[in-house]
């Protein structure tokens, strides 16, 4: 797994998460403040396990408490955009190459 706490994460970043160790959570940084700025969240190597990105003081990310990136098989790889409106993060897109 990755430690999230490793280095902060800032507004118009691009996360490079690898779970090849095992599932874990990564906090992305809190939406307040951070209106129309992105992040992408990006699992770079295929593997089954599953990396939660989770919120800070009550945010939500379209919606829910959390989102995963998550993988059905050893050899897809998937990219998640988010954008915060101030409030929340939203789920812009994602997609999955195989």
């Amino acid at each position: 797994g990755f430690d999230s706490e490793i280095a902060p994460v800032m507004c118009g970043s691009h996360i490079d998460t690898v779970a090849t160790g095992g599932a874990f959570d990564f906090t992305l940084p809190t939406a307040a403040g951070a209106a129309g700025k992105p992040i992408i969240a990006h699992m770079t190597a295929a593997s089954a396990n599953v990396v939660t990105l989770k919120t800070t003081g009550g945010q939500t990310i379209s919606g829910s408490a959390s989102a995963a990136l998550t993988l059905g098989n050893a050899v897809s790889i998937e990219t998640a955009r988010f954008s915060s409106d101030g409030s929340n993060w939203w789920l812009e897109r994602s997609s999955t190459v195989l």
